[in-house]
C-alpha cells in the first residue's frame, strides 16, 4: 500500500488534494518496519512534485516533517529516519519560500548531528540529493561542514557513508564552479580517506576515485593521483581491486611521466598478486599505459610487465591483454611482435 500512495494523487483530484493522504503518510512514516517507512518516504517524494504551486499543501507536509524531526529524541528513531528520507523532496518543494526551505535545511542539519548513529547514516543517505537543491552559499557553508564532520565521525559506518558521498558532493561543487573549495577543502578529505586506518574507509574512497580526475584542477590533481597509487600497496585485496581500475582516468590530466613514475613500481610489485581479480585489473592498466607510453623511455618496463602477465596462470588475466591486441598492433607494434610467439 505504501508503495502506491504517490500514484494516488492524480486520481483524487490533483495536487491540491494531496493533503488527503497526509494522515496516512504520517502513520506509515512512523511505522516500525523499515520497508514500510522507506516506501512511504518514496511516496511523499512522488507527491511533492504533483502539488505544483500549491504552497498551502506543501506547508501541511512541512508540518509533518517538523513532527517527524521533533519526536521524543530517544531510542524510538523511526520518525527521524523518515524525516531524513523525505527532506530532499520537501527541500525542493519549498523553493517558493526561502523561509520554509531554511526550516527544512535547519532540521536536516540537526539530524546530521543526532546522537544515534543510525540517524546520522540516514541523513547521509540523503546528503547528495539535498546538496543538489542547495544554493552555493549553503553548499560551501553548512553542507560542507556536515561532510567534514561526518568524514571524521567516531562511528566507522557513518564515516564510510560520508566518504562515499564525497564524489557526488564534489561533482555538484564543480557544477557551481567552486574549484577553490574543491582544492582547499575536498581534496584534503579525499587524501585523508586514502590514509585512514580502516580498510573499509579506503574501499569507500577507492570505489569512485576516478571521478575526481576530471573535477580537480589539473595543477592540483597530481597529489590526489599519488594518493590513489599508494592504495595499490594496501594489504587488503578489496582496496587494491577497487583502486586499480580508477587510476587510468588520471592519465590525461597528469601527463605521461608524472603518471608512470609512481605507477610502474607498483605494477612491478603487483603483477604476481595472489588475488586474480587484482591481477586482471593490473593487466588491463599495464596494457593501457603501455599503449599511451608508445616508444617513450618507460615503455620497456611496461613491455616487460605485459610479457609476464601474458603468461599468467589465470586465463581471465591473459584475456584482459588479448582483448586489447588491436590497439597494441596500432600503437605499439614492437610489443605485438614480442607477444606473437
Amino acid at each position: 500500500m505504501a508503495r502506491r500512495l504517490g500514484d494516488c494523487v492524480p486520481y483524487i483530484g490533483g495536487g491540491g488534494e494531496a493533503k488527503v493522504l497526509l494522515p496516512l503518510c504520517e502513520t506509515l512514516l512512523n511505522a516500525e518496519e523499515t520497508e514500510v517507512r522507506t516506501a512511504a518516504a518514496q511516496a511523499v517524494a512522488k507527491i511533492m512534485p504533483q502539488v505544483g504551486d500549491k504552497s498551502s499543501v506543501v506547508k501541511e507536509y512541512l508540518e509533518l516533517y517538523r513532527r517527524l524531526v521533533v519526536d521524543d529524541g530517544g531510542e524510538i528513531f523511526y520518525s527521524r529516519v523518515s524525516a531524513c528520507q523525505i527532506a530532499p523532496a520537501l527541500y525542493r518543494a519549498c523553493s517558493y519560500d526561502v523561509g520554509d526551505q531554511t526550516v527544512v535545511k535547519d532540521a536536516y542539519v540537526k539530524l546530521t548531528i543526532d546522537e544515534l548513529s543510525m540517524i546520522r547514516r540516514a541523513a547521509l543517505a540523503s546528503f547528495v540529493e539535498m546538496c543538489q537543491s542547495a544554493d552555493p552559499d549553503i553548499l560551501t557553508g553548512e553542507f560542507l561542514g556536515i561532510l567534514k564532520q561526518l568524514s571524521n565521525d567516531d562511528v566507522s559506518s557513518v564515516k564510510i557513508l560520508a566518504v562515499e558521498a564525497i564524489p557526488g558532493f564534489t561533482t555538484i561543487l564543480h557544477e557551481h564552479k567552486a574549484s577553490d573549495i574543491i582544492v582547499s577543502e575536498v581534496v584534503p578529505l579525499v587524501i585523508q580517506a586514502t590514509e585512514d586506518t580502516s580498510w573499509r574507509v579506503k574501499c569507500a574512497v577507492a570505489k569512485e576515485f576516478g571521478v575526481f580526475a576530471s573535477i580537480v584542477p589539473e595543477e592540483n590533481v597530481g597529489d590526489l593521483y599519488r594518493s590513489g597509487v599508494s592504495l595499490m600497496s594496501d594489504e587488503e585485496p578489496d582496496v587494491r581491486q577497487l583502486i586499480v581500475p580508477n587510476l587510468f582516468f588520471y592519465f590525461p590530466h597528469v601527463g605521461l611521466e608524472p603518471f608512470c613514475t609512481p605507477l610502474i613500481p607498483m605494477l612491478q610489485m603487483l603483477f604476481d598478486d595472489p588475488v586474480p581479480e587484482v591481477r586482471k585489473s593490473i593487466a588491463e592498466l599495464t596494457v593501457d599505459t603501455a599503449i599511451v607510453a608508445g616508444n617513450e623511455s618507460m615503455a620497456s618496463h611496461l613491455t616487460d610487465l605485459v610479457m609476464k602477465l601474458i603468461s599468467d596462470e589465470d586465463s581471465s588475466v591473459r584475456l584482459r591483454i588479448l582483448s586489447k591486441l588491436t590497439r597494441v598492433a596500432e600503437d605499439v607494434p614492437n610489443l605485438l611482435t614480442k607477444m606473437t610467439p
